[in-house]
């Protein structure tokens, strides 16, 4: 693990006391790395290697006095480590006596937590109907006490404390996509205090150079203004064991950079033996955190779905059996009846931008129960099976990918690729829910492809659409299934489907719905005619789709292969047949 501190060469022989530590450090790590595999990731090794060269040993209140130029404050966090959150503690304090306006931005609560941080905040929740609503020990699991004093100095203090996490903290493989939509919403928090400066506490590693701070720097200021931020480290077992060898001593602080400091106040060995004490202690502990019967229900369908898929844990990175990332940990936060509402409200209040919670609200009422991937949460109304199948296939779309290395989830997809791997990945959950639940026939619940069979006034009431939107949705559906059906027909795409993948969010979802959906039922009848077209399918679960093109060519490939399983009497209806059939 740490090798690369062997590359370092003292002139002259390495003094006993560094090769002591490295050797111990070393020990620890293994011991480590049997119960947490983390450990072996590009991004932890950044941490250490990215700093291990140090710019100077500087006075104790240096790190105080940079804060006055930094608009943002990043304060690296160990978290089973109460001394840290004491430090922090005693840290705002000092920092609140000389900037009264300040913003305390804290990694163990999730932006959907939001509502509930500021009812606690207000007084209007208690510590353990905090940690209740937040599954604060499912999620983290470590000692709630030091992160309540911490806490509870910024409400003594009367600075707002603000969430920032996003993702499941396991999730190590989207680690880099949660760094981007943390620096987002600091950039947010920003927006929202302009005057305050902002302290955030967040675990060390993501405060590598090239983690946060660099994303910082890119996604903030706005124009004009400077924000490189300021980050204070604790321990940092790269310069610790650099120092030892250059001094043969420990300076309480030091700069490892310019706005980046660190202080020592204990070996870094310790962290060593706090965290292998707690991995330990979870190792003793078999039962697992407590499911809601939702919870229970969907992590058996997780089950059910990954054998069907033939899941293999050698090939990726999400195991069924693999103790360092088992899939029940990336099963999201359930809220159920009256939290939904307070979820959305949240949302609401929160100032989520575009059509998100509106969406939400109205799919919620159409299905009973919605998995929603950016916030990693399952909202559920009232708990319909087949739906709940849907959303598990969703879930698993979005988790069993392989990326392309340095590459992020639509990183590089244009507009018409967003738009099908959205059709992909509702085709991918249809067919999940077909597999549990064989007799569901979306021809026969779809109110798009069949529109007369509705009155007006049921449809408004159920659906966000006025009725000259309602039809353009069931018209763009209709003729793009009939230009897949018989494309040589046809000189070229009509317009009307490139105009229709561009509508606003609203038209767009129900649309990837609806094509998904089609697809899926096709899908599911090929496999079902032809065994060995499986393997092709099972691109949709574990393909690379964030390549250009590939998500627009893959949809057009499954459509084109599988069109004789689609009932083209669909594109018949007397309202639709005279107007598709003129389009050419």
């Amino acid at each position: 693990m740490y090798r690369f501190l062997h590359d370092f060469q003292h002139p002259g022989k390495v003094r006993r006391q560094a090769r002591d530590y490295l050797l111990r450090l070393e020990r620890l790590a293994r011991r480590v790395d049997r119960h947490d595999s983390k450990f072996r990731t590009k991004y932890l090794q950044d941490y250490f290697q990215e700093l291990f060269i140090y710019d100077d040993v500087v006075e104790p209140a240096e790190p105080l006095l940079g804060m006055v130029g930094a608009r943002i404050i990043c304060i690296g966090d160990f978290h089973v480590i109460p001394e840290y959150r004491h430090l922090q503690g005693q840290l705002l304090t000092r920092m609140q006596a000389m900037f009264p306006e300040l913003v305390l931005g804290v990694e163990v609560f999730a932006e959907r937590d939001q509502v509930r941080l500021n009812r606690w905040q207000a007084g209007e929740l208690t510590d353990r109907e905090l940690l209740r609503a937040t599954h604060y020990e499912r999620d983290w699991g470590v000692s709630w006490s030091s992160y309540a004093r911490l806490l509870k100095t910024a409400r003594e203090l009367k600075i707002p404390i603000m969430a920032i996490d996003n993702e499941w903290r396991s999730h190590f493989r989207k680690i880099r996509r949660r760094d981007r939509r943390i620096a987002e919403r600091i950039g947010d928090i920003a927006a929202r205090f302009p005057g305050h400066k902002i302290v955030i506490v967040i675990g060390e590693s993501h405060l590598a150079p090239s983690h946060l701070p660099r994303l910082l720097r890119q996604l903030l200021p706005p124009a004009g203004e400077v924000l490189d931020p300021l980050v204070l480290l604790f321990n940092h077992e790269a310069l610790y064991y650099r120092l030892l060898v250059e001094r043969n001593d420990i300076p309480p602080v030091i700069r490892a950079e310019p706005n980046v400091y660190c202080v020592f106040n204990l070996n870094p060995l310790v962290k060593y033996e706090y965290y292998l004490g707690f991995l330990e202690s979870l190792q003793a502990d078999t039962a697992e955190a407590p499911f809601t019967e939702a919870n229970v229900t969907v992590w058996e369908f997780m089950q059910d779905l990954a054998k069907w898929l033939n899941f293999q844990p050698r090939d990726f990175r999400l195991s069924l059996n693999d103790d360092t990332l088992r899939l029940h940990e990336a099963l999201p936060v359930i809220f159920v009846n009256a939290e939904v509402k307070e979820y959305l409200a949240g949302l609401k209040r929160e100032g989520v931008a575009g059509v998100r919670p509106g969406l939400l609200h109205w799919l919620l009422a159409l299905q009973g129960i919605l998995y929603e991937p950016e916030t990693n949460t399952l909202l559920v109304e009232r708990f319909n099976t087949p739906f709940a199948a849907q959303e598990a296939g969703r879930f698993l779309f979005h988790n069993l990918k392989r990326w392309p290395a340095g590459l992020e989830e639509t990183d590089l997809l244009s507009s018409i690729d967003e738009f099908y791997y959205g059709v992909l990945e509702n085709a991918a959950a249809y067919l999940c829910s077909k597999r549990l639940y064989p007799l569901r026939n979306h021809y026969a619940e779809s109110i798009f492809m069949r529109l007369e069979a509705y009155p007006w006034p049921e449809l408004k009431g159920r659906l966000p659409f006025d009725k000259r939107a309602l039809h353009d949705i069931a018209r763009f559906v209709a003729i793009h299934k009939k230009y897949e059906v018989y494309e040589d027909r046809f000189s070229s795409l009509p317009l009307i489907l490139l105009a229709g993948i561009h509508r606003c969010r609203y038209r767009q979802v129900f649309m990837q719905r609806e094509l998904g959906f089609l697809l899926g039922e096709q899908l599911y009848q090929a496999v079902q005619a032809r065994r060995r077209y499986w393997r092709k399918v099972l691109r949709l679960f574990f393909g690379m789709m964030v390549l250009p093109g590939v998500p627009t060519r893959l949809y057009h490939e499954f459509a084109g292969e599988t069109k004789e399983f689609f009932d083209v009497r669909l594109l018949q209806s007397p309202r639709y047949s005279k107007q598709l059939f003129s389009v050419s």
